[in-house]
């Protein structure tokens, strides 16, 4: 039996499989929860967005229904706003963690960048064909992922500001954007277009090219700044997250409907009492979207900020189904929204129904006596999600590899450098310690060359890692950091003196290597810290994926 599993068994630790499946089980369930609040609920509004979408190809009524009078229809649209909101909002929150991740402003504001341009590019390029299914030039629009991208690019400015100066900014674009509402485009002449994509939604002539700005961006920037405002309260313990999420999550429902009461201020369609109660309630909640009124924003932010204090105890199969469509968003929305148009371009064939709506501009007419009632609409949603739900497990089998590196070694390392230091120290005992030479080749005590225990990790897909208790070469280290085949992750040992590498062998990126360098480093506590913090450890990249610890785990020598 080799050294390492001889240490783990004397200090009462399991080792294989077992012991690196269970490490650290009670800080591992905060974490997992932690981060469930936010894939829970982001996933919960993925979902209903196919609801939405599906409505939108298969119903036959328009686009945007706001009937009073028609419950069921304006329900099954009014549901459905709470999920740009909540997308924009997590995203601000992501943004903050990252940022909490990278430990420098410099580096946050050059990835939003970076990723809001490519957000950007990705909604005229791949998510334009989805909607389309046409590479016709001639059409643009600007929708959420639009959004989410300008958003990004303007955060990347302001989050050199302090962070009350960005919470002032984010509650003046949300709570005064409606004292603009009686500011017309055509007042600014020949920019009357860069109003419309600030404020007032429109379709353009933008010479050659028609483009439907659909999502004003002055709202969404104050949405995705009061995200990244909110992001500390993630970082908190759970009690004090939850009672910050319920105060704030209170305050803003009690807000939207003291303000919507008054029909003072907040949207630019008052409500008013109609014919019935139910119709009089569906007046009261008939907010403006577009752009996203004060009120409309108060309306869907509190009850997410409640639901998110709600489901940090969320278990089973259910949530971690929904979890699922959580952890890949983006990749959800652009697979769900060509799913769905193919199966509307199917469905209108198979019905002897027009089918030239479905290839060109969207928002399109859609032909006389097309579509399914709402029955048929939920049908569909439903087999829409079943069908998605493995690609989308699929995905996320995909993403999780490497976090499940950075989760093993932030979880589990310590406990490993503990094993190997009481190894080291029994060899003390029984002869000096001597030094080992440069290289890669092993230990060397007294002449005698004695071969490197390594760990074994195997992840999903084939994917593999390997942590060596190498010695330290500054030379080989930086040449192996060069080619990224290996990566430096632990600290010297005060009496061992060699370091823990971890080697990546296969389907990693170069970014995701060098992120499980920085994180292993910063998460990684002292040796002799090793066993006092069982139980306490938050390792920032595990609480910020929700994964578990990687399963089997071999040591051998």
């Amino acid at each position: 039996m080799n050294a390492g599993v001889e240490a783990a068994q004397r200090k009462g630790i399991p080792s294989d499989r077992q012991a690196w499946n269970g490490i650290d089980g009670r800080a591992e369930a905060r974490l997992r929860t932690r981060i469930a609040s936010i894939d829970l609920v982001r996933g919960l509004v993925m979902v209903l967005m196919a609801l939405d979408h599906v409505r939108d190809f298969f119903a036959s009524g328009g686009f945007n229904p706001r009937d009073v009078t028609d419950p069921a229809l304006f329900m099954t649209r009014w549901i459905t706003h709470f999920c740009a909101p909540v997308f924009v909002f997590i995203a601000g929150v992501s943004a903050f963690l990252h940022g909490e991740r990278v430990g420098r402003t410099r580096e946050l504001s050059r990835f939003l960048l970076t990723r809001g341009v490519w957000l950007v590019l990705i909604e005229l390029t791949l998510v334009r064909f989805a909607w389309t299914f046409s590479f016709d030039l001639g059409y643009f629009f600007s929708q959420v992922i639009f959004a989410i991208g300008a958003s990004m690019i303007t955060l990347s400015a302001l989050v050199f500001l302090p962070r009350g100066a960005i919470a002032a900014t984010a509650l003046v674009l949300i709570g005064g954007h409606n004292a603009l509402d009686a500011i017309n485009a055509e007042a600014f002449g020949a920019a009357a277009p860069v109003w419309n994509f600030l404020h007032e939604p429109a379709m353009l002539q933008l010479g050659a090219v028609k483009w439907f700005a659909v999502y004003p961006l002055i709202p969404w920037i104050g949405v995705m700044a009061a995200g990244y405002v909110l992001g500390p309260v993630f970082t908190a313990d759970r009690a004090t997250r939850v009672r910050s999420l319920v105060g704030l999550g209170s305050a803003v429902v009690i807000g939207f409907v003291l303000l919507r009461a008054t029909n003072v201020y907040g949207d630019p369609a008052p409500w008013s009492a109609q014919a019935g109660a139910v119709a009089t309630f569906l007046s009261f909640i008939n907010c403006e979207k577009y752009p996203p009124s004060l009120l409309y924003l108060a309306m869907t932010i509190g009850p997410e900020l409640l639901l998110l204090a709600a489901v940090e105890n969320a278990r089973g199969r259910l949530a971690e189904w929904v979890t699922t469509f959580g952890r890949v968003p983006f990749f959800y929305y652009v697979v769900h929204v060509a799913v769905i148009h193919a199966m509307a371009v199917v469905f209108a064939w198979a019905s002897g129904a027009e089918t030239g709506w479905l290839f060109g501009p969207f928002p399109a007419d859609k032909p006389s006596g097309y579509g399914l009632g709402l029955l048929g609409v939920y049908a569909i949603w439903l087999a829409v999600v079943v069908l998605l739900y493995p690609l989308c497990k699929w995905f996320a089998g995909r993403q999780e590899t490497p976090q499940r590196l950075v989760a093993i070694l932030s979880l589990g390392l310590h406990q490993l450098e503990d094993c190997q230091r009481q190894r080291c120290l029994r060899e003390e005992a029984d002869k000096p310690h001597q030094r080992p030479k440069h290289g890669n080749a092993g230990r060397v005590d007294d002449g005698v060359r004695q071969p490197r225990p390594e760990i074994d990790v195997a992840g999903d897909h084939g994917r593999r890692a390997r942590i060596v208790d190498g010695v330290e070469d500054q030379h080989q280290r930086r040449k192996d950091d060069q080619v990224l085949d290996r990566v430096v992750v632990g600290e010297h040992h005060p009496v061992c003196p060699f370091r823990l590498r971890l080697v990546v062998t296969g389907g990693v990126s170069q970014r995701t290597r060098k992120s499980a360098h920085l994180s292993a480093i910063q998460d990684v506590g002292h040796p002799h810290q090793a066993g006092q913090n069982d139980g306490q450890r938050e390792p920032e990249e595990f609480a910020r994926h929700g994964v578990p610890p990687i399963s089997g785990l071999r040591i051998r020598s």
